[in-house]
C-alpha cells in the first residue's frame, strides 16, 4: 500500500518485516502485495518477525486509514507494537 500512496518514498533506515497470518491448522500464511487475507485469518494477531541489527529498537503498528466509520479524517489504530 506504501508503495502505491507514495510513489518512490522510502523510510531510512528499513528492515525486511515478514507478517504472517495463522489458519485453523496451524500452517502460517504470509501477508504480501496480492494476497488475500480471509476474515477468519484476520480475526487473530499476525506473527511478525523482523532481521535487525542486535539490540536495535523499532516500532510496529497497524492503522487502516480508510476505514473509520464515522469521520472520514480519521484512522483505526488496530495494534502498536
Amino acid at each position: 500500500m506504501f508503495r502505491d500512496l507514495f510513489e518512490g518514498a522510502t523510510f531510512s533506515p528499513w528492515v525486511t518485516l515478514r507478517v504472517e497470518h495463522s489458519q485453523e491448522d496451524e500452517h502460517l500464511v504470509p501477508v504480501c502485495c496480492g494476497h488475500t487475507v480471509t476474515p477468519s485469518e484476520a480475526s487473530r494477531s499476525p506473527a511478525a518477525s523482523r532481521k535487525a541489527d542486535k539490540g536495535s529498537l523499532w516500532t510496529l503498528l497497524l492503522t487502516n486509514p480508510d476505514g473509520h466509520l464515522r469521520e472520514a479524517d480519521w484512522e483505526y489504530l488496530h495494534w502498536l507494537v
